[in-house]
């Protein structure tokens, strides 16, 4: 009797509990499916992947006006099979740039057209010169054009150390626009900085970090190696301490190289892509003191190769106390090491040192090109010069002007007559 009443028992609550269960589930899914409704009468909750709405650069330009002038700069933009110059590098960058912040790029032969109608000017921002310009001059009497000029200037950074008013030269020529209206890819204690960034900047696959004992001569002419006694002696003694160096020296005025050491690799002609696949290869690039400023460090750090970076030679004669390439000179190991060729034994521990102290790539944050898009992205929202162009006479206006024309350091200004005593004759910024 008290089996069948215990199985009974747990019949009756086995069954119970199999109802509830079913009587859960059949409430639960249409309490879902009302919720779903719901959101779909309401239009729902905003996709997980929605995007949020982009930041336009200098939104308060209007879509007409969003065009940026390239004066004769075909040349800096058409394909080649030449690895390009550091100007060919720095205008390509502002280029790409200016099209990624939302400007429409206009390359021009020459201002002819535009000086025929006078309203084509009103939809162009701004107007980008190559640092050759010699026809800026046409708009002196034109302060509402001049003011959008900007000049790209590669060696920027030599001028501000030894062509400014203050030194007795100017290095603007017909150019006379103010400093900050020039664009330089290197800091600079007077120009607009800009920037650049290197082609390989981000690379397919990772560089390898382990590299065989071998060594770019930075450097195509012949006087770059044979003009110093210290590079050959250099290169010997690099030679010597089982190092295979790579060259792209080619023939130049009826200069040949052969007086390089037979061991030493000639590359000869190469294309860009050939160039950037062979960095893969090396451990150091070896700069002999020119050409300065040169953008292949900055592309060798991006493929792993670390820079021997000259001090003296060349760069000193110049006016760089840091070597040929200043603005890479307090990186430090593992990427930079600041060699003097006087001293053959230092250099060699410095190419030692680039096969332990490995990488695989490194660029530094001023030559992203993020920051070159950020950069690119300030000067093209800046209203400065042609409010000013709009009232020159404005006593705020006429300090710019001088600040800008005499390149007076910022901490020193209480030490010159301000405009009211010492008036300008220039009308425009």
């Amino acid at each position: 009797m008290s089996r069948r009443v215990c199985f009974y028992c747990a019949l009756f609550i086995c069954t119970t509990i199999i109802c509830f269960m079913f009587i859960l589930r059949r409430r639960g899914a249409s309490y879902v499916g009302s919720v779903i409704a719901s959101h779909k009468r309401r239009g729902g909750p905003p996709a997980p992947t929605a995007k949020k709405k982009a930041v336009v650069c200098a939104a308060h330009i209007p879509p007409e006006s969003r065009n940026v002038l390239f004066v004769r700069m075909h040349e800096r933009f058409e394909s080649s099979n030449d690895v390009p110059s550091g100007e060919t590098v720095m205008h390509r960058a502002i280029y790409q740039a200016v099209k990624e912040n939302g400007f429409k790029p206009i390359l021009a032969d020459s201002l002819d057209a535009f000086q025929d109608d006078k309203s084509k000017f009103s939809g162009i921002h701004k107007i980008v010169y190559d640092s050759q310009a010699s026809d800026c001059d046409l708009y002196d009497k034109q302060p509402l054009l001049k003011c959008r000029i900007v000049v790209a200037s590669y060696f920027g950074e030599h001028a501000c150390r030894n062509g400014h008013p203050l030194s007795g030269s100017d290095f603007r020529g017909n150019c006379q626009i103010p400093y900050r209206q020039y664009l330089s890819p290197f800091e600079t204690s007077c120009l607009t900085n800009i920037g650049f960034s290197p082609r390989n900047e981000h690379p397919r696959s990772p560089p390898p970090i382990e590299r065989a004992r071998a060594g770019l001569l930075l450097g195509k002419h012949p006087g770059v190696f044979n003009s110093d006694p210290w590079v050959m002696k250099v290169i010997s003694e690099l030679i010597a301490a089982n190092f295979t160096l790579y060259t792209s020296c080619v023939p130049e005025n009826g200069v040949s190289c052969d007086f390089m050491p037979s061991t030493v690799v000639r590359m000869g002609h190469m294309t860009p892509e050939d160039y950037t696949s062979l960095m893969n290869s090396f451990s150091f690039m070896l700069g002999s003191g020119n050409p300065i400023l040169s953008p292949s460090p900055i592309e060798g750090l991006a493929s792993g190769v670390a820079f021997l970076n000259r001090i003296g030679g060349a760069g000193s004669i110049h006016g760089y106390d840091l070597g040929q390439h200043t603005p890479l000179a307090l990186l430090g190991p593992p990427y930079v090491y600041n060699v003097d060729f006087s001293d053959v034994e230092g250099v060699v521990r410095a190419a030692n040192m680039s096969t332990e102290l490995r990488f695989s790539s490194f660029v530094p944050a001023e030559f992203t090109s993020a920051v070159v898009r950020a950069r690119t992205c300030a000067w093209l929202s800046d209203e400065s010069p042609c409010a000013c162009a709009r009232y020159p006479r404005s006593e705020h206006c006429q300090m710019t002007a001088l600040v800008s024309r005499e390149f007076i350091p910022h901490n020193k200004l209480h030490a010159y007559p301000g405009p009211a005593n010492r008036p300008l004759t220039v009308q425009d910024p």
